[in-house]
Order: C-alpha cells, then sequence, then structure tokens
C-alpha cells in the first residue's frame, strides 16, 4: 500500500518528535546530572555525590522514557485515526448499501486504493438501484396486467352463473377460489414492489 505524501509527512515528524526531540532532552537532563555530581562530590563528598547522582540519572532518564511513551501514543493514535478515518467511512457506506440505501452519499478520502474501492461501491449502488427500480417496474406491470383480467373473469363467472345457472354450484366455487387466489397474487405482487 502506497502512503500519501502527507501521511509520510506524519510519519517523519512523529518520528522527530518521538526520538530527537526526548533525545536532546536526555542529553541537556544528563548535562545538568552530571555538573550537580561535579557540584556535589566538591561539597559534601564523592560518596554522597555519587547516590544523588545515580538517583537523578534514573529520575530523568525515567522522565525522558515516560515522555517518549506518551508522545508515542499520542501520536500513534493520531496516525491510526487518519488511516482508520477512510476504512470507516467505506465501512458505513457498504453497511448502507447492503441496509438497501443506494442513494448514500459518501467522501471519498484515503489512499488510492480506499478511494478507488469507494468509487466502485459508488457504481455498484447504482447498478443495484437501476435493477431495484426494473424489478419493482416490472412486478407492477404484472399485478397490474393480472388484476384486470382476472377481476373481468370473475365479474363475467358471476354474471354467468346468476344468468341461466349454466354451471353447477360446486364447479362454480371451484372457480370463483382460483380467481379469489389469483387476486391475492396480485395483490401481493402490488405490495412487494
Amino acid at each position: 500500500m502506497r502512503l500519501s505524501r502527507g501521511l509520510f509527512m506524519l510519519l517523519a515528524a512523529q518520528a522527530l518528535l518521538v526520538t530527537a526531540i526526548p533525545s536532546l532532552a536526555l542529553i541537556i537532563g544528563l548535562n545538568f546530572v552530571f555538573e550537580r555530581f561535579q557540584t556535589l562530590s566538591t561539597s559534601l563528598g564523592a560518596q554522597v555525590a555519587r547516590t544523588v547522582f545515580l538517583r537523578e540519572q534514573l529520575i530523568v532518564i525515567g522522565g525522558v522514557l515516560g515522555a517518549m511513551l506518551l508522545l508515542m501514543l499520542i501520536f500513534g493514535s493520531m496516525i491510526a485515526n487518519r488511516i482508520g478515518r477512510p476504512q470507516k467511512n467505506l465501512l458505513d457506506a457498504s453497511n448502507a448499501v447492503a441496509e438497501g440505501n443506494f442513494a448514500a452519499e459518501f467522501e471519498e478520502i484515503g489512499p488510492q486504493e480506499t478511494v478507488v474501492t469507494m468509487r466502485n461501491l459508488r457504481r455498484i449502488a447504482r447498478s443495484f438501484d437501476r435493477l431495484e427500480t426494473a424489478r419493482r417496474t416490472g412486478l407492477v406491470a404484472i399485478a397490474e396486467e393480472l388484476r384486470k383480467p382476472v377481476a373481468t373473469l370473475g365479474d363475467q363467472l358471476r354474471a354467468a352463473r346468476e344468468s341461466d345457472n349454466v354451471i353447477q354450484a360446486e364447479s362454480f366455487e371451484n372457480i370463483d377460489d382460483n380467481v379469489q387466489r389469483l387476486i391475492e397474487i396480485t395483490e401481493d405482487l402490488q405490495a412487494v414492489a
């Protein structure tokens, strides 16, 4: 994965802040402790000065290491957010498409691979939207095409039954049940669309 120029500069700045500046603080701190050791060794004696010197060395080194750790955590978090934000946007966009929200808008940010993936996801979402629209239109058309002839057939069967009683009652009930079932199917198709 290629790093963008801004991310490279951020990594370089982090490396400088986490290593060079604490190292400089360590050198200055140890220099101060050494000068204090020289002053204490002439006034208090070598043994006491050595003990103070070691204790202050540990304090300076521990403080600088603590500062380095804190800086690494802060800048590591910043870099992780910078890298992770485009991935989170991509995840949110893919979840929106998976839930059927094909018109979801999302920002194309991040490395080139993420931006290309977002563009491809947008094209897929548009294709799904066109297919879903075509599916719904087709279902509505089928339901409408079925509804009219079925309703007409049902009306004609009732009229024939009432006018000359040519159709036997049992046959009429079977035909009427089938007509009702076809009407329910057309209503279900319209509801799905």
